[in-house]
């Protein structure tokens, strides 16, 4: 019986190492902006991300989580609006912007450098 109290003890030891929790990566920011077009928040912007549809609070700004992520969206003059995918890799606590221009391909790059 002796014997198993301490096997038991070394692996509750060996779960958490020295006693503490490991805390989760704080989100990045994902900002979305338009070098052609006021945006309203409404028609354009962020739709989901990773297949989690976002509300209507969350199509100009919202937190993703660090790691690999799909962003789906929206900008103005383009023919598939909503259909738009971007895939990225985000740092924990960074921020960055999804940018649409005129004629060109959206990109998400880094706003706090």
């Amino acid at each position: 019986m002796v014997i198993s109290t301490v096997a038991f003890a070394a692996i509750l030891a060996s779960a958490t190492p020295s006693g503490q929790a490991t805390q989760q990566d704080p989100p990045a920011t994902l900002s979305f902006s338009s070098q052609t077009q006021v945006l309203d928040g409404y028609v354009y912007g962020l739709e989901a991300i990773d297949g989690r549809d976002l509300g209507y609070g969350q199509k100009v700004s919202t937190d993703v989580a660090a790691g690999h992520s799909t962003i789906q969206y929206s900008c103005p003059g383009e023919s598939n609006a909503g259909r738009s995918v971007l895939t990225f890799e985000f740092l924990p606590g960074r921020k960055y912007e999804l940018v649409c221009g005129f004629g060109e391909e959206a990109q998400i790059r880094p706003a706090d450098c």
